[in-house]
């Protein structure tokens, strides 16, 4: 009885008519067209069908749900239980990493979204996503970008250039580098845009290490990955950032898109997680959300491994846990081992969000302020964004931050120009006028903000990139709920925050993924 359920909804001619009627009704309620809704929906259908049927159709699932056998059977993972183990050796003080006063340099660039088929003089308002290329017809976009579409490879490679003129240790390249066509895609030609990215960082980084990892537009189709079948992607990238890591890392890459590596024989450790992992539109997840490859785990035993050599260390990721994209479960538990580790952890680094801000990831039973996660802007000018990319500095020995400066360039500006430059927008600590990077400073400047117009408006002409979305002002209410977003690290944290529940949306997805459930024979 069982399998025949299964084998119904396995059967693509089940869901002809509804896929089409899912088609149709993108077509009515957007702007995006037949063609494009019709390309979305017909990547991500059967993947989300074929992923609940493999998990709530399993013939051993149901049987069990409805109480028609008692093997094997399902348990619900228990949280404290688990946070109980997390804490248990938790030690009661740490020594502070001692300081040199000197530091050195490196530099973050995320979501670059290059566009192999950009075109100056083309329409840049076209009616679709993706616009700016030749075929859509004549109109306004610039040599250099335009606020309505992603960017020609030649701005991308003019920042890494000019990133490569600034003595950096390292470089984070945090992910996405595909353009928005996600409806026109394939897995050959999102790995193209990996090689170009990769050549561009090869060429103009040859004996510096880049530090990557992947993000959500990576994928094919965008947003859903199998952890389980992911070789396609896994296997190439391993090769092109090989160039920069040794044969432990890719190996750890090839298995979940994740590594560990020590930096330069120093004292800090690079730990690159693979956030697909929690993306709540990565559907292959309906089959099974609990703990995907065990990665969790595996970012417990590193941090475990590097507390115990008295390292450092730096994370980073393409989704931030603090971002609702990131699904409610895994990043709890994330934010308790960051919690359980933040005297070790000193700085976490993410994109995806093209803007500039961070969230503030707080203890588990304190609420204290424990770690920041940094949220570089993009390089694209998509959605009314001045390409951006990041510099830290930070102590030669501690590896503390001790300032960030963000560099931009005017996309409007740049397009009169034929040689123009990323310039300076500003360093963290003068512009904001604080004394360090520190959690608890962080969080606290936040507090002012949600008090002080003025101040959260210097923070707004950042958020946006300087770009056309800045805001003219932030009354009581925006001020509330932006301080809400920035002072916490995770989305159900900003949600409580705000008074807000959660989307429709986001509540209907976290019930379909289910409660982490283990099984047991």
């Amino acid at each position: 009885m069982f399998n025949v359920a299964q084998s119904v909804a396995d059967n693509k001619d089940t869901w002809v008519i509804p896929i089409e009627m899912a088609i149709a009704g993108c077509t009515a309620a957007s702007s995006l067209g037949y063609e494009v809704c019709k390309g979305a929906v017909n990547e991500m259908a059967y993947i989300a069908l074929d992923s609940l049927s493999d998990h709530y159709l399993d013939p051993e699932y149901m049987c069990y749900t409805l109480d028609m056998c008692t093997s094997p059977s399902y348990y619900n993972a228990n949280f404290t239980n688990w946070l109980t183990k997390v804490f248990q050796d938790k030690p009661s003080s740490t020594q502070q990493p001692v300081s040199s006063g000197e530091t050195f340099l490196f530099g973050q660039m995320t979501d670059m979204h290059i566009d192999m088929f950009y075109q100056e003089g083309s329409n840049a308002d076209c009616g679709i996503p993706e616009c700016c290329r030749e075929w859509l017809g004549k109109g306004n976009a610039g040599y250099w970008g335009d606020y309505n579409c992603d960017i020609p490879i030649r701005t991308f490679e003019l920042g890494v250039k000019q990133m490569s003129e600034l003595n950096l240790d390292f470089v984070m390249w945090t992910g996405d580098v595909p353009p928005h066509d996600v409806w026109n895609q394939s897995q050959t030609y999102n790995l193209q845009y990996q090689k170009i990215a990769s050549d561009v960082f090869k060429k103009h980084f040859p004996e510096t290490p880049v530090y990557t990892v992947f993000g959500n537009h990576a994928c094919y189709p965008v947003n859903v990955y199998d952890p389980d079948n992911a070789g396609w992607l896994l296997d190439p990238i391993s090769e092109m950032w090989g160039y920069w890591l040794p044969e432990s890392a890719k190996e750890t890459i090839r298995a979940m898109g994740t590594y560990s590596i020590q930096h330069k024989n120093t004292n800090l450790r690079i730990l690159a997680i693979n956030t697909q992992v929690c993306n709540n539109l990565n559907f292959y997840l309906f089959k099974n959300v609990t703990d995907p490859n065990g990665q969790l785990e595996w970012i417990w035993n590193e941090l475990a491994g590097a507390e115990a050599r008295g390292e450092q260390v730096y994370i980073l990721g393409h989704i931030p846990m603090g971002d609702s994209d990131c699904l409610n479960q895994w990043a709890e538990r994330f934010n308790a081992l960051v919690d359980r580790y933040s005297h070790i952890i000193l700085a976490q680094y993410y994109g995806h969000t093209h803007k500039d801000h961070f969230f503030i990831n707080r203890g588990v039973h304190d609420n204290k302020p424990k770690s920041i996660q940094w949220v570089s802007p993009s390089v694209t000018t998509y959605t009314n964004k001045n390409p951006s990319f990041r510099v830290f500095e930070a102590d030669t020995s501690s590896f503390v931050l001790k300032n960030i400066h963000q560099y931009r360039l005017n996309i409007p500006q740049a397009n009169k120009q034929t040689s123009p430059k990323y310039e300076l927008a500003y360093s963290f600590l003068e512009y904001y006028n604080l004394q360090n990077l520190a959690p608890e400073t962080i969080a606290n400047w936040v507090e002012e903000m949600k008090h002080s117009e003025e101040k959260i408006m210097k923070w707004y002409q950042n958020y946006q990139t300087g770009g056309p979305d800045t805001p003219k002002g932030c009354n009581e209410a925006c001020r509330n709920q932006t301080t809400c977003m920035l002072g916490n690290g995770l989305a159900s944290a900003v949600a409580e925050c705000k008074g807000a529940k959660a989307s429709l949306l986001n509540t209907f997805l976290e019930a379909l993924f289910g409660k982490w459930t283990y099984k047991r024979n």
